[in-house]
């Protein structure tokens, strides 16, 4: 369903890496336990996404949901890694794109997605002066 990727973050995920993801907290919602819409496959990173989500106090309707909400209507991705609310939000949009980025954690400042995404935005670049 998510081609491999992470729900939250898009980064590749394997077997040894992930796990099963409830978007609504099981502890704290008990009755969504086993919905299907409550549940995504998630990398297992402590610093980001779904394992960082489980350590924030957050209202789970504010947040940007992966299988409703289509990122880019919320964000813009910069060339140097950074995400960012687009500038054309309402302030209902804008609160839920910055506090999706802070409970998972998706633009730490020296963190691997950022890495992750100025390292694709650099081989693209390149690709493109090769082709020339």
């Amino acid at each position: 369903m998510q081609g491999g990727r992470c729900a939250y973050c898009e980064a590749p995920i394997n077997e040894s890496d992930r796990h099963i993801e409830h978007f609504r907290q099981k502890g704290r919602d008990p009755r969504v336990t086993f919905e299907w819409e409550n549940l995504f496959g998630s990398c297992n990173r402590h610093e980001s996404c779904g394992k960082h989500k489980d350590r924030c106090a957050y209202a789970p309707l504010v947040l940007i949901k992966p299988d409703c909400d289509d990122p880019d209507d919320y964000w813009v991705f910069v060339s140097d890694g950074t995400i960012r609310p687009r500038a054309d939000l309402s302030t209902p949009q804008q609160s839920r794109a910055e506090e999706s980025l802070r409970i998972f954690n998706l633009d730490a400042r020296n963190g691997r997605l950022r890495h992750m995404r100025r390292e694709a935005v650099r081989q693209y670049l390149d690709t493109a002066e090769i082709l020339a």
